[in-house]
């Protein structure tokens, strides 16, 4: 056999794999410690006619056809239900609310051709996407206002929010569907006062984020798993102006799970008694 042809059947494209989710704002492909090819991709904040949404584009660099998209990453794990093999596209794109900082949501997964395929994870913890059908006429928009439906127990939990109600989000997509009622307690022992946040259907909720003084606080690692019954933000009793949050604590089906200040985000910590506690942070601080 011909030393050319056999090297043109021999021929193998260079396997690529995205991590979607990645907080980046250039466009590359480099390699990791394990020879994986990764590509790197754009963001891009200002979509025309999505003033809620933003989009993480990727594409092979101009010259470089020799490259096979074959595995989708997020958080550490392989996603399911995308195309296996994935060559000859023009860009691939991963949309999320504008809000979502950390990227822990990703909404819709679009891969461009001559025409564009969508794929969809409709499911919190899911890792298995799904082939989204339309006709011609829906617009991205509608794609992403479809998808919002699936995801209106997320909200933005206001940490100085005080008793009253408040909306929890920051985006005006389906804002009236996330009202939160905030009610205050004295707490046992007498130390601590509290604001406990609750979902005006009386549902549970999840939370992307916290806001504080206009301000965005992340957790450490997203919570979006847990399926809160109520969240409660507590204070020392003198605080009367409630200006330092100590910690917060989420309450589940599970138990109660606690989180505090650590000066960058909001880190989990384990409380055995309300009576032991002792001020280490607080938000402001």
């Amino acid at each position: 056999m011909d030393k050319t042809v056999a090297k043109l059947l021999d021929y193998r494209p260079k396997s690529l794999t995205a991590e979607i989710g990645k907080i980046c704002r250039m466009n590359a492909i480099h390699d990791t410690p394990t020879s994986t090819l990764v590509i790197i991709p754009i963001e891009v904040e200002n979509i025309v006619g999505l003033p809620c949404y933003k989009k993480y584009v990727y594409t092979i660099p101009e010259g470089h056809n020799e490259y096979c998209l074959e595995t989708i990453m997020f958080n550490g794990v392989k996603q399911e239900g995308l195309p296996e093999s994935i060559t000859n596209f023009v860009e691939i794109s991963v949309y999320y609310w504008k809000h979502d900082y950390k990227n822990y949501r990703p909404l819709l997964f679009e891969i461009v051709r001559e025409e564009s395929q969508y794929f969809a994870n409709y499911e919190i913890g899911s890792n298995t996407w799904e082939p989204f059908s339309i006709n011609g006429r829906v617009k991205l928009y509608g794609i992403l206002a479809y998808l919002n439906a699936f995801f209106r127990d997320i909200i933005v939990l206001k940490m100085d929010a005080l008793a009253g109600k408040y909306f929890g989000t920051n985006f005006q997509f389906g804002g009236g569907d996330r009202l939160m009622f905030v009610d205050e307690f004295n707490c046992s022992y007498k130390r601590f006062r509290r604001m406990k946040h609750t979902l005006y259907t009386g549902s549970t909720f999840r939370i992307l984020h916290l806001r504080m003084k206009g301000i965005y606080i992340p957790f450490k690692e997203s919570v979006l798993t847990t399926e809160c019954i109520e969240a409660s933000v507590y204070y020392m009793c003198y605080d009367k102006a409630y200006k330092e949050p100590l910690f917060l604590e989420l309450l589940s089906h599970n138990g109660p799970r606690y989180y505090r200040y650590d000066g960058f985000c909001m880190d989990r910590f384990e409380i055995k008694s309300l009576k032991e506690y002792k001020q280490e942070h607080s938000i402001t601080k």
